[in-house]
């Protein structure tokens, strides 16, 4: 072999020391390429002045075929393994990158100060607008237009190899990059080195990677191509050793034949409720029903009670309990005629509904429920039976026709209640329908609200005014009524005790609410009127009686409610409980082609999805049914709360909801399950693994799809072989589903900005 054809490596023109192997790796990512290079003392002198400067290594094989690779660093020196040499670090161009800092916000979310109102969902009384977002001005392109991946990842680029940094910018291309729809970058604050900077960038684009070439390019590719990876090893030069081979890996044997992804559910239920104090009781419902029942917190130190119990259909055993136990609240109402009657003590009301419905309104129930004897001017020296009778009135008038206790049957076997419904009003707050209430209450009206009112006839100029949005016996959808002014808030989301309480009036109509109707003495609505005139035929007012013949108000006997929330049930205790959505990979290879997703015949794959990511949510639509779907959903056709759930006629899981709708199965579910599906079906690619040495190729050394790398790479004397070894990587770079989903599921899902 003569001197022409003998093998050299140089860097800068100076020859390196060939006593050990000399390689250079072309490697994707972020981070730089650092190898160690020897040179012997008297050509040190030719390369130190060249630190921190681009400089050229030069790879010559024995075909005289040369290489270069330029945009390379001398770092610093460092040890050398033998007296003769002198090692130092050499880097790619990348080393720079994690020493400047990039400074850039891309379409950061604001309010805009507008706002929107929902006619769909609460009566004008409970209305809240819905504010609008945009972006902010200045974290948008121009001040106009929205920065896509793309263009906030050149964006960074264009920053990282700036010559007005240090003079040594270089060049960026783009060689190939993943089809996506990616007008959703949102909220990206960066004040970070640049590295980082960049790879956050690039986690945003599924596949997209980037890798510096001989020339000192930087490249960003599509790190999901597996065709050009595989039509790179098809063009490369024969192999020039065995010891290492790439191979076609077939994962069809253990590629899911289908994918069911699993959803938990959140379903509407509406529950009643209803009393009739004519009768002295509150009506007794079927125990499957879905019931409430006016519930009170005890307050004294010991209480015995007697409750039903909707489990056993009926009712338990005597039971003594302590105080702030939630207990049934006419069963409490005889425990204090009992404790604090007048057969306890003398000169007390007894505690019933004839006492409440004649002096609730006229504010006097604690001087009539609580014998005067037992007052003291002192309140330090008040006896215990004052104390207990007046925090037990208090108690009454806390939670009578307010607080409630949803069946315990059916809290039994609920994971969760949520005071919302299942329609999304606004998709970027994230913000629900809330509760919705059907009932009876009366309002007090401002002296405004009387004139508005008295505008359509003096009649309507009175001190109260009995609403009703309960609906029509006739009617079997709730929604075609809208809900009252009205609110409900879980007190003890556990025990299922709701409370229901009147809203403020935006507008000052009205002062103050009672969750009852005003009726006269013969139980009929009225409407108490300030006008002595009028003393005759209407009520003056709450407590006003001139003479005997003068009508009164008093609390009505009975009263009706419906509330709609939403429940996450906790039965059956198996896979059955949650929604499925099965997803076809030949669906997923034809809507994700980038990936080469393809079928398979191995064990189908289940997905679970976090609640907090995407339920699906039921809507109810059809009374009958949708009552009978729910005592089937919760297993209450079974004595075991572990048990039940949706089954067809063979006995099989089925995502069949009679009497419901599933709201967001377009807007959300179909695609998000995709999007799932193939983030998980995206591993299972067959590819190419392995690593090929080969002469150096005659176009280029490059990194194709999923190519770990590339490595140049010269023997030590007296060989002095030139290969490349070209890395092949079995497995692919992760999808992130949040990347796959539609910009319309991305709004429902991640609550991202419509850009108009």
């Amino acid at each position: 072999m003569t001197d022409l054809h003998r093998p050299k490596v140089t860097l800068g023109g100076v020859a390196l020391a060939a006593t050990s192997s000399i390689a250079w790796r072309f490697q994707a990512g972020v981070q730089p390429y650092v190898t160690t290079m020897s040179v012997y003392h008297k050509d040190w002198e030719k390369l130190k002045g060249q630190k921190g400067k681009p400089i050229t290594l030069s790879v010559t094989d024995s075909r005289g075929k040369k290489t270069d690779v330029r945009e390379l660093f001398i770092l610093y020196e460092m040890e050398s393994v033998k007296p003769n040499l002198v090692s130092f670090r050499v880097a790619d161009r990348r080393w720079r990158w994690h020493r400047r800092l990039i400074a850039r916000v891309y379409n950061i979310r604001r309010k805009t100060g507008d706002k929107d109102l929902d006619d769909r969902t609460l009566p004008l009384e409970g209305k809240e607008g819905i504010p609008k977002y945009n972006y902010r001005p200045y974290s948008l392109q121009g001040g106009e237009d929205i920065w896509t991946a793309r263009d906030a990842l050149e964006d960074t680029l264009d920053l990282l190899e700036n010559k007005l940094y240090d003079g040594f910018g270089g060049k960026v291309i783009f060689s190939s990059f993943p089809a996506s729809d990616m007008q959703t970058l949102e909220n990206v604050i960066i004040r970070d080195s640049g590295d980082v900077a960049l790879e956050l960038l690039l986690s945003k684009i599924p596949g997209a990677g980037v890798w510096v070439n001989k020339q000192g390019h930087v490249i960003v590719y599509n790190q999901h191509d597996l065709a050009a990876a595989e039509s790179y090893l098809k063009n490369l030069p024969l192999h020039t050793w065995d010891g290492d081979k790439s191979e076609m890996i077939d994962k069809k044997a253990m590629r899911p034949s289908r994918v069911i992804v699993h959803y938990e559910r959140e379903v509407e239920c509406l529950m009643h409720y209803e009393d009739d104090y004519d009768t002295n009781s509150q009506l007794t419902f079927k125990r499957d029903e879905l019931y409430l029942e006016n519930v009170v917190q005890t307050v004294d130190p010991q209480t015995t009670i007697t409750e039903y119990n909707p489990e056993t259909g009926k009712d338990d055993p005597e039971k003594t309990v302590g105080p702030g136990t939630w207990v049934n609240f006419e069963a409490w109402l005889k425990a204090m005629d009992k404790l604090h009657g007048p057969r306890k003590i003398r000169g007390a009301r007894s505690w019933n509904f004839n006492t409440m419905k004649r002096f609730w309104l006229k504010g006097n129930l604690e001087g009539l429920l609580i014998p005067p004897k037992t007052f003291r001017a002192d309140p330090d020296k008040a006896d215990v039976t004052y104390t207990s009778s007046l925090a037990a009135v208090q108690a009454m008038r806390e939670s009578w026709r307010q607080d409630f206790r949803i069946s315990r049957r059916y809290v039994h076997r609920v994971n969760q209640f949520k005071d919302v419904r299942v329609a999304l009003i606004d998709p970027v707050s994230g913000i629900r329908m809330p509760a919705s209430v059907w009932g009876q209450m009366a309002l007090v009206p401002t002296a405004k609200g009387s004139h508005i009112a008295s505008r359509a006839h003096e009649d309507n100029s009175g001190v109260f005014y009995n609403i009703t949005h309960y609906p029509d016996e006739a009617s079997t959808m709730i929604s075609k009524r809208p809900p009252g002014p009205q609110k409900l808030t879980f007190k003890d989301q556990e025990a299922g005790i709701i409370r229901i309480s009147g809203m403020d009036d935006p507008y000052g109509a009205y002062s103050a609410s009672y969750p009852f109707h005003v009726v006269d003495q013969k139980d009929k609505p009225a409407s108490p009127v300030m006008a002595l005139q009028m003393q005759d035929e209407h009520a003056l007012g709450a407590g006003m009686r001139l003479d005997n013949a003068t009508a009164e108000i008093w609390a009505r006997s009975t009263m009706k409610m419906k509330v709609m929330i939403s429940i996450v049930p906790g039965s059956p205790n198996n896979r059955g409980i949650f929604h499925t959505m099965e997803v076809d990979p030949a669906e997923l290879k034809e809507r994700y082609p980038q990936y080469r997703i393809q079928e398979g015949t191995g064990p189908e794959l289940h997905i679970y999805v976090p609640p907090n990511e995407a339920t699906a949510r039921f809507g109810w639509r059809r009374d009958e049914e949708a009552e009978e779907t729910m005592k089937q959903l919760l297993g209450l056709d079974d004595d075991d709360p572990s048990a039940g759930g949706l089954v067809d006629a063979k006995g099989n899981p089925t995502n069949s909801m009679p009497g419901f709708w599933l709201v967001n199965e377009q807007d959300d579910l179909w695609d998000h399950s995709r999007s799932m599906a193939a983030e998980a079906m995206v591993g299972f690619a067959d590819t190419v693994a392995g690593k090929v040495a080969t002469i150096v190729p005659p176009d280029a050394i490059e990194l194709k799809g999923n190519m770990r790398g590339a490595t140049l790479q010269v023997a030590p004397a007296p060989s002095g072989k030139v290969n490349v070894s070209h890395e092949f990587g079995g497995d692919i770079r992760p999808v992130d589903r949040r990347a796959l989903m539609t910009q319309d599921t991305r709004k429902f899902i991640l609550g991202v900005v419509r850009f108009e």
